[in-house]
């Protein structure tokens, strides 16, 4: 009966005792929250990257995360004051609590970029675990939180660390084989973002490295990004030199998979664009099949490339009447050109100061002349004021002498033809002199005959 008494006592004991016990964790628990911002504002982010170039600490380089690398980075987000609540949900085995962190650090992104600039390369390796885990509702959350990163850093005017980028790009990189529409886009996008904030040029040999890999799906994806970047970037892309990233791409189009072929053409006809003809040169010795879907595809772009049409160049050849010089009577304006009218012919009285009358071809009337002699000896007899001429000119035999038109061109011609035979056969230059004071006093004896 005793026993029984006792039994009943302590009945209800362990009862009162682990109600004792959950009201104490929940007040502890209450206790260990932490109300500090998640990220802390410090200039610890270039002490951790001496550390990393010193090899001081690991490297954040691995084709799959081991536990040290994993251990590190907590150890240097405790280090750097993170929140601990963070801390422990972002490290925490169930994918709720990740989806929770990404949420948490999405809604301070905006309110504290600042903090976000200062632990940027934490931040950006614990996304790059989580692009390993099998969970694809937090890969996605992630991609959109590193789109919202990325944008705010571009608008704000940063510049992405080396450190920064080799802990993050090659992961970003793997994900454009994701067999996941809904993860490989963001992921292009993001890498296009980078390129905003980081050289393109360095981004390129990242994307050169995912064409080692035998998923075909990211060597399309690498080789459609890397056609976009020399589109808008040029050939500074191809690194570390346009010979061995171009012999690179094109080997690719022999590939098996149609959508890496296509994806390679597409990137050569880029260069094309931009170098013409080198790209050959680039490319090295390609098969005869290669190389004829090469030529396809750039015989086709060029069909389908619209047309830029170039302001036409404005002449600089400057007028004579720009230069300040007087423009020729009769010269014709062409532009910003001064087009010379042919000369007329010598004319023997024009030289001599007598005026001659064109005819309708050009030349000059010969028979005229005897008209104007004429008019010019009866000026000549009322100036003197006396009917004896000055001078007595016989008309007969100039009439003689002009009977034929054709008369003084053939005694030029024949004294021309005598000039030419007497040089070549006396060679002395004294006897050439005599023989040309010659021939000028016989023309010039011949058109006074003439006059």
């Amino acid at each position: 009966m005793f026993s029984y008494l006792l039994k009943r006592l302590f009945a209800d004991v362990p009862f009162v005792i682990s109600g004792y016990a959950k009201a104490a964790s929940s007040r502890k628990g209450a206790d260990d929250q932490d109300t500090s911002p998640l990220l802390p504002v410090n200039g610890q982010k270039q002490q951790r990257a001496s550390d990393e170039q010193k090899l001081k600490v690991l490297r954040w380089d691995f084709t799959a995360p081991r536990q040290e690398f994993i251990t590190q980075l907590k150890d240097q987000m405790t280090a750097a004051g993170l929140n601990r609540t963070l801390i422990a949900n972002m490290f925490h085995k169930d994918f709720n609590f990740h989806k929770k962190s990404i949420d948490a650090l999405n809604e301070d992104l905006m309110e504290n970029l600042e903090a976000c600039v200062c632990n940027l390369d934490m931040i950006l390796r614990w996304m790059s675990l989580r692009f390993f885990d099998t969970n694809p509702s937090v890969i996605i959350k992630g991609m959109d939180y590193l789109t919202s990163v990325f944008t705010c850093l571009s608008e704000d005017g940063y510049r992405l660390m080396e450190f920064e980028a080799y802990s993050f790009l090659p992961f970003i990189v793997q994900k454009f084989g994701d067999p996941k529409d809904g993860i490989r886009g963001p992921a292009r996008n993001i890498v296009r973002l980078i390129c905003n904030i980081y050289p393109a040029g360095k981004v390129a040999p990242y994307l050169m490295e995912g064409l080692k890999t035998k998923n075909a799906r990211q060597r399309a994806e690498c080789l459609e990004a890397l056609g976009g970047l020399i589109e808008h970037a040029g050939m500074s892309v191809c690194q570390p030199s346009p010979g061995v990233a171009l012999k690179e791409v094109a080997k690719q189009i022999s590939d098996k998979d149609k959508v890496v072929r296509n994806a390679a053409l597409n990137a050569l006809v880029q260069v094309y664009f931009i170098e013409g003809e080198k790209l050959y040169k680039y490319v090295g010795q390609l098969s005869s099949k290669d190389m004829g879907f090469l030529e396809e595809r750039i015989k086709q772009a060029g069909k389908n490339r619209p047309v830029i049409r170039k302001p036409e160049p404005v002449s600089q050849i400057p007028s004579s009447g720009d230069l300040g010089g007087p423009t020729r009577p009769g010269a014709v304006r062409g532009g910003n050109r001064v087009v010379p009218t042919p000369a007329n012919e010598f004319n023997p009285m024009a030289a001599r100061g007598g005026t001659a009358a064109p005819d309708s071809n050009g030349g000059h009337d010969v028979n005229s002349l005897l008209q104007r002699y004429r008019q010019r000896a009866a000026s000549n007899n009322s100036n003197t004021g006396s009917n004896r001429p000055v001078f007595q000119l016989d008309y007969s035999v100039v009439e003689k002498l002009l009977e034929d038109d054709d008369q003084p061109i053939q005694v030029c011609w024949a004294l021309f033809w005598t000039f030419r035979f007497l040089t070549t056969l006396l060679r002395s230059p004294f006897l050439r002199m005599d023989i040309i004071s010659r021939f000028r006093s016989a023309v010039i004896l011949f058109f006074d005959n003439v006059s």
